[in-house]
Order: C-alpha cells, then sequence, then structure tokens
C-alpha cells in the first residue's frame, strides 16, 4: 500500500524542486556570463576591443558573478599574452584590477621582460659589430666595396639563433611564472 503524502509533504516537495531549479538556472546563468568573460577576453586579444570596452562590459554583470568574471577574464588575456603584446596585456590587467599583488606581478613581469629584450638588443649590436670587420674583408676579398655591406642582416647567423633562442627560453619561463602567480593571486582573492 502506498504511504499517502500530507499537503506538506507536497508542498516541501515542490519547493524543494524549485529551488534545486532556481540553483540550475543561477549556475546556467553564471557559466553564460563566464563564457561571455572569456569570449571578451579572445577579442581583446584580437584587437577587436579595449580594455576600457572590457571594464564597461564586465561591469555590468550582475554583483554575484563578476569576480569570477574578472578573473575569467583577466586569465584568458594572461594566456594569450607574446612578445607583441605583453606591454598592452600588463598594462590592462593593472588597469582592471585594484589588487596590489596583481600589479605588482604585472610590474615586476613587465621589468623583467624589458632586461631581456635589452640584454637581446645588446647581443645584436655586439654581434652586428664583432661579424662587421669579417664580412667586410670577405666581400673585399670578392670584390665588392661601399654600399654592399649596407644594412647587413644578422638573422641567419649561428650566434644570432643562439641569441634568440635563449630569449624566447627566459621569455617561456618568465610567462609561466606570471601566470602560475597570477593565477594564484586571483584564487587566493576570490577566497576572500
Amino acid at each position: 500500500m502506498k504511504k499517502i503524502k500530507s499537503s506538506l509533504e507536497i508542498a516541501l516537495e515542490k519547493v524543494g524542486q524549485v529551488t534545486e531549479s532556481r540553483e540550475e538556472l543561477e549556475k546556467f546563468n553564471d557559466e553564460k556570463y563566464l563564457k561571455a568573460a572569456a569570449s571578451l577576453g579572445n577579442s581583446f586579444l584580437e584587437g577587436k576591443t579595449n580594455k576600457e570596452r572590457a571594464k564597461e562590459t564586465i561591469s555590468s554583470y550582475p554583483e554575484g558573478i563578476r569576480e569570477k568574471a574578472w578573473r575569467t577574464f583577466i586569465l584568458r588575456v594572461a594566456e594569450g599574452v607574446s612578445p607583441a603584446n605583453i606591454t598592452k596585456v600588463l598594462e590592462t590587467i593593472t588597469f582592471l584590477t585594484d589588487n596590489t599583488e596583481v600589479k605588482k606581478i604585472c610590474g615586476d613581469t613587465f621589468e623583467l621582460f624589458k632586461h631581456h629584450l635589452d640584454r637581446l638588443h645588446e647581443k645584436k649590436a655586439e654581434l652586428e659589430k664583432e661579424m662587421h670587420p669579417i664580412l667586410e674583408e670577405q666581400l673585399d676579398r670578392e670584390g665588392f666595396r661601399g654600399s654592399a655591406l649596407a644594412g647587413f642582416n644578422i638573422s641567419q647567423t649561428e650566434p644570432w639563433q643562439r641569441a634568440v633562442l635563449e630569449f624566447d627560453n627566459h621569455y617561456q619561463e618568465m610567462l609561466k611564472d606570471f601566470r602560475e602567480k597570477l593565477s594564484k593571486s586571483l584564487e587566493k582573492e576570490n577566497r576572500q
């Protein structure tokens, strides 16, 4: 024989279903905003939007999801950082956050990048200075003079390729460290 449910039991079950449905709907809405924040990050990396527009867009998200959306956007942008856009990305992250630890991480990363880039430029100048007389002597023996040396390109030389590889290794290590520190800092902020 089936147990007959009281009106109270039936009402409580319906409230439970409504609560469950409401939680599912909120989760769906949260996911929608997080996907939009990641997409906004992609648009930023592609140059289709700027930091001001990103701030305006995410600031319009509901209060409860806004912090997660910021984190999603920042981590997506940090994923797509490259030597060509590193300055723009770091400036944007600094612009979008009030977190002093994140700002310090961005500042330190920029200084380290600048240091490695300066070393690469110094190495290029050193190699050009070192190789110019050798090349000049070779060309002179072959009968070339004057402007034949103008704009000598060291990009195909082995020493330059080693220098670029070393720069790239330092850069990749720096990015890995940057992303780890950024993620930890944002996660810590998210827990507070």
